[in-house]
């Protein structure tokens, strides 16, 4: 392929995949809020966790604690007993201990910079990331296992990482793909795709990228071959 078709083919995706998501986008209150402590909050949430999961406790965490002054004097048990149906124990240390740096370090302001939110117990590139992109409007890639499967399927990548979440190829690729000034409105459009059609079990029958899918093309070349004709 080409470098205009490789361009054309990018183009088509970012296109597509914006255009399906006008119609299947998913509501969640972290999303139509600004407060980026809430959005930090339901990153932290969402960390391993699909986000029908998350609903009902961000609503009651972010409900009882809305501000990190307010987080960080809750005591750890009443916190886990708010967080604890989501499972990985260290969350609700992360949270209280987030809440309190950022009174301690940061005057009770979420950092808006990646170095700073990186300081936060619990928060790694990807959360961090997405609280820029999401909080601060900032056209950064966020690339999770979920997005990394999109990516990889579509373009047939040459990912060598057993992670290739990790990958940083795979993290520079995906910042070429945003389009300018629509970081937040594209990355969320990549999860709701991966949460709904490109799946670990793909709902290929529903998809909007079959034509330029190198996933789709080869399995469906491998359902049907072929058939040697020659006499």
């Amino acid at each position: 392929m080409g470098v205009a078709e490789k361009l054309n083919k990018r183009s088509t995706f970012v296109e597509r995949i914006l255009n399906w998501h006008r119609n299947n986008r998913r509501n969640f209150p972290w999303r139509e809020t600004s407060d980026p402590f809430a959005k930090l909050i339901a990153e932290i949430l969402l960390q391993k966790t699909p986000a029908e999961r998350v609903l009902p406790v961000f609503i009651k965490l972010n409900s009882k604690f809305p501000t990190p002054h307010e987080l960080s004097k809750a005591g750890l048990s009443e916190v886990e007993d708010l967080v604890g149906a989501l499972g990985l124990k260290k969350r609700a240390i992360y949270l209280l201990k987030s809440a309190k740096t950022i009174v301690d370090k940061f005057n009770g302001k979420v950092p808006d910079n990646l170095n700073d939110l990186l300081k936060l117990p619990g928060v790694g590139l990807y959360t961090a990331s997405a609280v820029l992109c999401f909080a601060f409007n900032r056209d950064l890639p966020i690339v999770d296992s979920n997005i990394a499967r999109i990516l990889t399927r579509v373009f047939a990548l040459n990912i060598s990482s057993k992670r290739p979440q990790l990958d940083k190829s795979l993290w520079e690729f995906a910042a070429k793909l945003i389009p300018k000034g629509m970081g937040p409105r594209f990355n969320e459009a990549l999860i709701d795709f991966a949460a709904l059609i490109c799946k670990s079990k793909p709902r290929c029958f529903k998809c909007p990228l079959l034509d330029i899918c190198e996933y789709a093309l080869k399995t469906k070349k491998q359902k049907n071959p072929i058939k040697n004709n020659e006499k």
